[in-house]
């Protein structure tokens, strides 16, 4: 195809990224009576392809604080009852999308994907969790929608976790993620 032909299709230059941003997450299920959600950030780089359908891989880190709620029987530093506590976490997480550009006067995108997580940090905590009990990969599926400012970069993206955190427990982790970004 010719170049005004690739234009009328809505090609883009490729392009690579970084961006940073906050989360919120829970797990399904969690026993929070107040329905708090976890607050964490990110940081992360990413390659995107040309063309109206385009293709985003990225490398991230991401922290995760819980607010966790759990009935204290069975756990070894707890005596019975409720326990409530915190569960800071760290992530290195890879994202893989394929997005299509809808019009050109705000570059959006829409997108679509998977990620892959690795558990890379887990403090001690009062509940009792340890190495043995959390799951240290995790599959998770992606929803996103973004916006191009010039250089700058707007995305939202809605993380739907397919496995369970936790061994044994309905765990799966969802999280929304708003990211500021600078594409070059």
């Amino acid at each position: 195809m010719g170049k005004s032909n690739d234009k009328a299709l809505g090609d883009k230059d490729g392009k690579f990224g970084v961006y940073a941003g906050v989360n919120f997450s829970r797990f399904v299920n969690e026993p929070i009576p107040d329905g708090a959600f976890r607050a964490g950030y990110q940081i992360g780089v990413y390659g995107r392809s040309a063309g109206t359908i385009f293709g985003q891989i990225g490398l991230e880190y991401r922290t995760s604080t819980s607010n966790l709620v759990r009935n204290g029987t069975g756990q070894p530093t707890q005596p019975a009852g409720q326990i409530r506590g915190q569960i800071d976490q760290q992530f290195i997480a890879i994202p893989a999308y394929v997005g299509v550009r809808v019009g050109s006067a705000l570059g959006l995108r829409l997108q679509a994907g998977a990620e892959l997580s690795t558990l890379i940090r887990h403090p001690n905590n009062q509940f009792g969790i340890n190495d043995d009990d959390i799951r240290r990969t995790i599959l998770g599926g992606l929803l996103g929608a973004g916006i191009n400012l010039g250089p700058l970069t707007l995305d939202a993206v809605y993380n739907i976790g397919l496995q369970n955190v936790f061994e044994g427990a309905d765990t799966k982790r969802r999280l929304i993620a708003v990211n500021l970004g600078f594409r070059f």
